[in-house]
């Protein structure tokens, strides 16, 4: 069977084409990646989308574009990587031996060698040099939406968060994610000029909120003028006492309290220590942890139980 030209592919001929058992995949494949349209891979109101390290087996950036058009994802967290390969990177020399094996001394300059003309790409990168890997992108039908950039506190250079950022912006994301230390965000907020960003429990944001319409418009300074912490500690103790309150408590135990409500619903150490304001998660596995097992009970019912108790038990 000749297929049709596939600029005049109709509903028809594709209705023809697949009834004759022409797998509608080869069809697709046969269209340019910007005939196919958007992808929509909401399911049930949910938007859903992949970052492409899911797909590092595959080594050429273009076929994971390609794999996410077969799955039907249409929406992208693209890895820096991946995206220096769609525009054109030269490889930056990884590897030269068994693992573990030290490089010879050709490996070695062979591999500084592949550095070197990496570095120098990434210099000479532009806004213009990433701008045709969203267009490739959204011509699969993919929305791009954020970049995954990761960064080392001890390794990474001021310019390599400029270049992070360069890339971000020509690609058009709205977000960059990274895998790193906390105390990065503060670095980033000092290298960007822009502050750290936490979001607050609505009861939090309603107190600053209520104070900010009482101030009117003095709104600079701080939010509360404390005294010290024993000034702070004698303010509480009167509050406990007049609650009827036997324990001892300090502001300390807020923070503790904190910690753990936000561990018991799982989230993770890095942001239960940012939030802390911590820059490390140390204290978060020392002073903040939790020292008491969580309910007992519903921990016991998740065991398997058989669907019939032992014969045994009956007699």
């Amino acid at each position: 069977m000749n297929l049709p030209k596939l600029s005049t592919l109709t509903r028809r001929d594709f209705t023809r084409l697949t009834l004759a058992g022409v797998p509608a995949s080869a069809l697709l494949s046969r269209l340019p990646l910007s005939a196919a349209g958007k992808i929509d891979s909401r399911i049930k109101g949910v938007q859903i989308g992949a970052i492409t390290y899911s797909f590092r087996s595959i080594t050429d950036a273009d076929e994971i574009i390609k794999a996410y058009v077969d799955i039907g994802l249409g929406e992208m967290e693209l890895m820096s990587n991946h995206a220096e390969q769609l525009a054109g990177a030269p490889r930056a020399g990884r590897g030269g031996g068994r693992r573990g094996a030290p490089l010879t001394p050709e490996q070695q300059a062979e591999r500084d060698a592949a550095i070197k003309t990496f570095n120098d790409w990434r210099k000479t990168a532009t806004e213009a040099t990433f701008k045709p890997v969203r267009k490739k992108i959204e011509d699969a039908g993919i929305d791009l939406k954020v970049l995954c950039y990761n960064m080392n506190v001890k390794t990474t250079q001021d310019d390599e968060i400029e270049y992070a950022f360069l890339m971000a912006k020509a690609l058009g994301v709205s977000a960059i994610s990274t895998s790193t230390q906390v105390s990065m965000a503060k670095r980033l907020a000092k290298k960007t000029g822009k502050p750290v960003v936490i979001t607050l429990h609505p009861i939090a944001k309603a107190i600053l909120d209520r104070r900010r319409s009482r101030a009117g418009d003095n709104v600079t300074g701080n939010v509360f003028n404390l005294p010290g912490q024993d000034g702070s500690n004698k303010s509480l103790q009167q509050w406990i006492k007049s609650g009827g309150i036997k324990k001892h408590i300090t502001w300390h135990c807020a923070r503790l309290s904190f910690s753990i409500l936000l561990q018991d619903e799982n989230v993770d150490k890095a942001t239960v220590a940012l939030l802390l304001g911590h820059t490390s998660t140390k204290y978060v596995d020392t002073t903040y942890k939790r020292h008491r097992p969580k309910d007992h009970l519903s921990s016991i019912s998740k065991l398997p139980m058989p669907e019939k108790m032992p014969s045994f038990l009956n007699q």
